[in-house]
């Protein structure tokens, strides 16, 4: 008898044996969320005037409301999402480091390192892409693009996820609550999730409620953020993110019809790895650039860039001082000013050559945009714990 069958038969085992490993669900113990019997307020916080300062943009289609934002804590927290019952939305964006991940690569439902650090999930309402790379354009879209994602959450057909959920007693019932139906739709799952994301404001640092009590080090570190270094070009407004500016101005080479905005190439690689907008958008001119994050609770969001290679806030602060380096698509604020008189010359990163003393006022400055109590509230913690 010939042996090929067995070879091929083994194959077929071990492909099916790899395939149920991945796929396994996880042993989870009854969770059931514990909510309050008044609902949590989230409506009020949209009217904060920090939002409102930024141009807050909430789709008239999906206001946020209390019954909705506390589906969507419920979602937000429920490792059921994952296909294997493993991680939730929680597991990279935690409560405590500023809805931010602690590692540098966050965890997939299969225990492996993604690609990318987890971005803060802070005053996103006034955010106009999302994703490092900026490919999504609201927080309805984006909300389930981990979830359906075949390395992060695994969940890659969403009708599996909406008869999953339908047969949990207590979903149909907050569905209702939230949209008036207790049917579960893939829309709603989106539109629970970005209303409570939407609804995770930080207002309430020492630069909020306490400027005048700065101290002279941070006091110094604002000057420097705002005059000498510009910090502030980048990091601009009341959320200490980026400008629509940087649509038109800093990314020329955006195809027509498209509109990422608020990214930039702040020179941390000469040839970059992870191309990011550039990879999205296959176009060479924006390879190396990311969309500039908001630098709120930034003293809880390390470690730091797209691939949290900068453990802490003074490295990042280095990488300013001397390690921006000469990529083919620097930022213009980022390239010696010399280059603008003379554009023959070659392009130069600036070199701002901090001393000790600026670089330490600098990371008081931005610890003092931490909201410690965001960090802590309940209504934004995890409902199963």
């Amino acid at each position: 008898m010939k042996k090929y069958p067995v070879v091929l038969l083994s194959g077929i085992a071990v492909a099916a044996l790899i395939f149920n490993s991945c796929n396994k669900q996880t042993a989870l113990k009854p969770l059931t969320p514990n909510l309050p019997s008044q609902k949590y307020d989230y409506e009020s916080v949209m009217s904060n005037s920090v939002l409102q300062a930024s141009g807050s943009n909430v789709p008239f289609n999906n206001m946020v409301s209390n019954a909705g934002a506390t589906l969507g804590r419920v979602l937000f927290y429920d490792p059921r999402l994952s296909i294997n019952n493993s991680v939730s939305c929680g597991n990279c964006h935690k409560q405590q480091y500023g809805f931010a991940d602690n590692t540098a690569l966050s965890i997939g439902y299969k225990g492996q390192k993604g690609t990318r650090n987890a971005l803060a999930l802070i005053n996103s309402s006034t955010k106009a892409s999302f994703f490092w790379d900026g490919r999504a354009s609201t927080l309805e879209e984006q909300a389930l693009m981990p979830v359906v994602n075949h390395a992060e959450m695994g969940m890659e057909r969403l009708d599996v996820l909406t008869k999953k959920l339908a047969v949990i007693s207590y979903y149909p019932q907050l569905f209702e609550d939230a949209f008036g139906s207790a049917e579960i739709t893939e829309q709603e799952i989106s539109y629970a999730i970005a209303q409570f994301v939407r609804s995770i404001v930080s207002t309430n640092s020492k630069f909020d409620v306490n400027s005048q009590n700065f101290t002279p080090q941070e006091r110094r570190g604002m000057e420097l953020f705002i005059d000498k270094f510009q910090c502030a070009n980048c990091h601009r407004g009341e959320n200490f993110g980026g400008a629509p500016l940087a649509d038109t101005y800093f990314n020329e080479g955006a195809p027509s019809g498209v509109s990422i905005q608020n990214i930039s190439n702040i020179g941390l690689d000469v040839q970059y790895a992870d191309r990011g907008v550039g990879s999205l958008l296959n176009n060479s001119k924006l390879n190396g650039d990311f969309v500039i994050p908001s630098l709120r609770n930034v003293a809880l969001t390390a470690p730091y860039m797209h691939d949290g290679r900068f453990a802490t806030l003074e490295e990042a602060v280095d990488h300013y001082s001397t390690g921006i380096l000469p990529n083919a698509n620097l930022d213009p604020f980022l390239l010696q000013p010399n280059f603008f008189f003379n554009p023959s010359l070659p392009a130069q990163p600036v070199k701002m050559n901090m001393t000790d003393e600026e670089k330490q006022s600098l990371v008081a400055f931005l610890q003092t945009l931490t909201d410690n109590t965001l960090a802590t509230n309940p209504k934004y913690s995890n409902p199963f714990k």
